[in-house]
């Protein structure tokens, strides 16, 4: 018995060894596998935000782009048809000036337009 004692409490003593070393190798590994972890993540996140970051610029290039075409569209469309109505508006004063006018005053205010087109086209002769 004293023999086998003596060779069990060796065999422990290696074991305990072996399981420090390997519970050491555990925590060496695990530690460097949290800072892998820790950088890969921190890698991955910088990429993924950096990605995001590209993506939304040129999304919000391309919408900022597409606003402004709307707006000027929105604008143009606008002053066209501000065009129209004030086209029409003088159209309508026009027609009432003349109404109220008499026969003769048309006829002598023609006169006179076709005198002066005349006029100027010997001018330019």
């Amino acid at each position: 018995m004293l023999g086998t004692g003596w060779r069990l409490s060796l065999l422990h003593e290696i074991a305990n060894k072996k399981t420090t070393d390997i519970k050491k190798r555990r925590i060496f590994t695990f530690r460097n596998r949290i800072k892998i972890m820790h950088f890969k993540t921190f890698f991955q996140l910088l990429l993924l935000c950096s990605c995001m970051f590209v993506v939304s610029a040129q999304t919000s290039i391309a919408s900022a782009q597409a606003t402004v075409e709307k707006a000027e569209k929105q604008i143009a469309k606008r002053r066209k048809q501000e065009a129209k109505l004030s086209k029409k508006e003088a159209k309508k004063a026009k027609k009432a000036f003349w109404k109220k006018q008499s026969k003769s005053v048309r006829k002598s205010v023609k006169r006179n337009e076709r005198r002066n087109r005349d006029a100027v086209r010997q001018r330019n002769w």
